[in-house]
C-alpha cells in the first residue's frame, strides 16, 4: 500500500530501498547533521525493524519518493521510540541533503501527524540535537512545542511534544 502527499509517495519499509537509504545514511552532510552513521548492515537492519513495526503496531516509518522523478528522498514517518524510559510515538523524518530546505520534512511531518489522528493517538513527540536548527523549525511549523532538553543516545536532544486530543 503507498500512501501520498501533494509531492510525495510514501512505501512501506521493503529491502528494494536498501541501497540508496544506505547511500543516504553514509553521506558526510547526514552524518554531521544527523550524528549518527549507518553502514549497509545497519541500514539493512534499520529496514526490517521498520517493517516490523508496521507488522506489530500498524503503523511505523515510510520510504519516500518524488512523486514527478521517482527519486528516493529519504525515510519518515511514525515510529515507536523510548524516551528516558517511556514507550513514545515520534514523527520522524529523515531527507537526503540534496533535497533539505525544500520543505520536504514539514510535508512528511504533517502528513504523519493525520495519520496520527486517524490511529486515534493522543499524543506525540519529536527530538533532535540541538544544532539541527532546520529539523528544530520544522517540529514548530508542524506545531509541535518544546518541553526540554534530554539525552538520547549519548547525546543532548531537544524533545518537543504535541497532544492531539
Amino acid at each position: 500500500m503507498n500512501y501520498e502527499t501533494q509531492r510525495l509517495i510514501g512505501y512501506l519499509p521493503d529491502i528494494k530501498f536498501l541501497d540508496e537509504y544506505a547511500v543516504m545514511l553514509a553521506d558526510k552532510e547526514f552524518i554531521a547533521c544527523y550524528g549518527v552513521y549507518f553502514d549497509h548492515k545497519k541500514a539493512e537492519e534499520r529496514i526490517l525493524t521498520d517493517l516490523q513495526k508496521w507488522q506489530e503496531f500498524g503503523f511505523g516509518p515510510w520510504y519516500f519518493r518524488n512523486k514527478e522523478t521517482g527519486e528516493f528522498l529519504g525515510r519518515g514517518g511514525l515510529n515507536i521510540c523510548e524516551v528516558e524510559g517511556t514507550q513514545e510515538v515520534e514523527v520522524a523524518y529523515a531527507i537526503k541533503p540534496k533535497f533539505w530546505g525544500q520543505g520536504i520534512a514539514k510535508e512528511i511531518g504533517l502528513f504523519s501527524l493525520e495519520f496520527a489522528k486517524e490511529l486515534e493517538l493522543q499524543k506525540l513527540v519529536c527530538f533532535t540535537l540541538p544544532t539541527n536548527h532546520q529539523s528544530l523549525s520544522v517540529m514548530t511549523k508542524c506545531g509541535f512545542v518544546f518541553e526540554k532538553d534530554f539525552i538520547y543516545r549519548d547525546r543532548p536532544h531537544k524533545l518537543h511534544r504535541l497532544n492531539l486530543s
